[in-house]
This record gives C-alpha cells, sequence and structure tokens, in this order.
C-alpha cells in the first residue's frame, strides 16, 4: 500500500522544484523604478524618433518644453523679442547665409503650417525649393532686360594710362525678377502661417513688408523677420529658455 504513495511523492518532486525555480527567478528580477511626481517649474524632455517627431506629435519640443509656457506665449500674442534683436548667433548666420536650412527646421519644430496654398511641411519645403531653383536657372536668362548695373574698378589703374576702365555691365531679366516676386510670396505664405499658428497679431501689411526678399532692389527685411520667427519658435517648443523673451516695451516689431 506504501508503493504507490511513495511513487506519488516522488513523482512531485520535479514539480515543487520547477514551481521553486521560477519563485526564484521572479524574485530575482529588478523591479520597475518608482514613478516620480513631476514638479511644476521643471524643464521637460520628450526624446524624439529618428524623423524628429514625438510620438504621435507633428511638431518638435525641446528639453526646456512646457506646455503652460507655450499657452502664456500663445496668448500673449505677440513675438518674444524684436526683430532687430539678435541673441543668438547661429540663427542669424543661417538667416543671412543659409535661409532654406533654417525654414527647413523651423517647420520641424513648428510642424506643419496651415496656408492658403494648402498644409507645408519641411518636406514640401525642400521640394519647392528644389523646383524654384530650377525655375531659377532656366528662367533667369529669359525676358527683356529690367535693370541693370556696372560691377568692377571705374579707376584706371595707372594714372597716366589711357587704357579704359576695367568694368562691365550685368544685367537682370524679367523671369530672374518673377522668380524672386514667386520666392518672396511663398516664404511670406510660411511665415505668415507660422505666425497664426503661434496666434501672433500682426498686421498684414507689415508681415508682408518684414518678409520682403529683393536684394537687388534693397529691399530686403527677410533675415531679420525669419530669425525673430525662429527665436520665438525655439522659445515655444522648449528649445531654448523663455526667461528673458519681451526684454523690450510693449509696440515692438
Amino acid at each position: 500500500g506504501a508503493g504507490p504513495a511513495a511513487s506519488g511523492t516522488t513523482g512531485a518532486g520535479p514539480l515543487v522544484a520547477t514551481a521553486a525555480a521560477a519563485m526564484a527567478f521572479n524574485n530575482a528580477m529588478p523591479s520597475a523604478p518608482p514613478t516620480e511626481a513631476m514638479l511644476v517649474g521643471q524643464p521637460v524632455y520628450a526624446p524624439s524618433g529618428a524623423d524628429g517627431f514625438i510620438g504621435n506629435r507633428e511638431d518638435e519640443r525641446g528639453e526646456f518644453f512646457q506646455e503652460a509656457v507655450k499657452t502664456q506665449m500663445l496668448q500673449r500674442g505677440e513675438w518674444s523679442d524684436n526683430i532687430y534683436d539678435c541673441p543668438d548667433a547661429k540663427i542669424a548666420f543661417c538667416a543671412l547665409c543659409c535661409p532654406c536650412v533654417l525654414f527647413y527646421g523651423l517647420l520641424g519644430r513648428s510642424g506643419p503650417v496651415r496656408s492658403p496654398i494648402g498644409t507645408i511641411d519641411k518636406s514640401k519645403y525642400i521640394t519647392a525649393f528644389l523646383v524654384m531653383l530650377v525655375a531659377a536657372m532656366i528662367l533667369g536668362n529669359l525676358g527683356p532686360k529690367v535693370r541693370c548695373h556696372k560691377i568692377g574698378s571705374a579707376v584706371q589703374d595707372d594714372e597716366f594710362s589711357d587704357a579704359p576702365s576695367k568694368t562691365h555691365t550685368v544685367c537682370q531679366r524679367l523671369g530672374a525678377v518673377v522668380v524672386e516676386l514667386a520666392w518672396w510670396i511663398f516664404q511670406y505664405l510660411i511665415l505668415r502661417a507660422i505666425r497664426d499658428k503661434y496666434q501672433v497679431k500682426e498686421d498684414e501689411p507689415l508681415t508682408f513688408l518684414k518678409a520682403a526678399c529683393l536684394p537687388g532692389y534693397c529691399l530686403c527685411f527677410q533675415p531679420c523677420y525669419t530669425a525673430q520667427v525662429a527665436r520665438h519658435v525655439d522659445r515655444a517648443q522648449g528649445f531654448v529658455p523663455a526667461s528673458g523673451a519681451w526684454p523690450a516695451p510693449q509696440g515692438g516689431i
């Protein structure tokens, strides 16, 4: 009679040993760290993916991003500094020397914007830039001459020489002017859309003038304006601290 009972006890041994091993493994696993309470005023860092987006969001956020700060900036309804301020050398350099890079970064950080010609994101901007570049190469030499100027030295190398001065005339044709105007309007629509997205109250003629980009006619405020918009977006999206914004009195441009 004892044989079967003993046999049953022996068969249960491996099961007991397996259960004990499983309990030991679970006890050895590290426990999840406790969730820390988020304090108001602390910088919040949201890691971005390889595509530059945060989760399912379409904008980018820096380590100083705070929803309350962005909400306050939206409610204030004005740029966080003036167009002639230049506290960021990197933004100023990009605005002057490679504005296409700055526009691309702007549309990445702010996310897609809505304009009268549709939604514009950074991919569409690059496409439009390449199309405009090809158009400039094709149309730049078409049409009548609209503006000519002489370049070179108008002074003779030797005051006793009868040789003519070394100058030559450069003319801009109508096709090049059309491309410049089209690019001005396109970038104006982008800056206008970003202005509206961040609820900045600015008169339409002023935005159009600040977005002007016709260097040949001494009308080129766009680098300063693009830098102003970039600094505002950086503060709203938390890429730089918002402290120190609005140093100028009310009424700045």
